[in-house]
């Protein structure tokens, strides 16, 4: 054999042994997705096997750092809610209050004027516009309260099946996954060089 290629054997196996390991590696990350057992030696992919566990973490995460009551009520404010809401209610007052008069007597009508019923419409969207502020910190801590967001998390990632996630992580970290099995074959590169370096030093 010539002696060029036996050095440059150590590096080439070195790479392929790093690729591969490291290829392996991240294919583990989910597969297999069932426990198997080659020689009595239990096999199962590091995401489906401690599924339960990393949704309930994800959960935890999500309830105790990532949503909050003020988060709400930044995104209700940010939204600017205020005018849609007035603008639903007044066309229901409107409705409403002309729904009533169609109901009275015609006799009863004639006394009740136009502008009478805009003063009525007109205090009932004054005292709303005040209320609002506060029925908005209502339905925040009602929400807060009532709805379990680790639990809805929960159940969500859940529902998502391990296929379905494989493939999503797999197309989201494509680059990063890549990379790592990048890195395996450089380090076996260059552990394969130092070997051979070393060999042709001794040697």
């Amino acid at each position: 054999m010539n002696v060029w290629v036996k050095y440059a054997m150590g590096p080439v196996v070195g790479a392929v042994i790093g690729w591969a390991t490291n290829w392996v590696a991240v294919r583990m990350l989910f597969r297999p997705r069932r426990e198997v057992r080659i020689l009595g030696i239990p096999f199962h992919g590091l995401i489906p096997k401690r599924r339960i566990e990393l949704t309930r973490r994800v959960g935890e995460v999500i309830e105790e750092e990532l949503i909050s009551r003020d988060d709400l009520r930044k995104i209700i404010e940010s939204a600017n809610l205020e005018p849609p809401i007035l603008k639903i209610v007044e066309e229901r007052v409107d409705q409403f209050l002309a729904d009533q008069l169609k109901s009275l007597p015609k006799l009863v009508r004639r006394f009740i004027s136009r502008e009478l019923l805009d003063r009525i419409k007109g205090s009932f969207m004054f005292e709303m516009q005040r209320a609002l502020p506060q029925m908005t910190d209502d339905v925040i801590r009602a929400v807060n309260e009532k709805v379990d967001f680790k639990q809805l998390v929960i159940e969500k990632l859940d529902a998502v099946e391990i296929e379905k996630f494989e493939s999503l992580v797999y197309r989201l970290a494509r680059t990063e996954l890549r990379s790592i099995e990048l890195v395996g074959g450089v380090l076996g590169f260059a552990i394969g060089a130092i070997q051979s370096l070393w060999l042709w030093l001794v040697g």
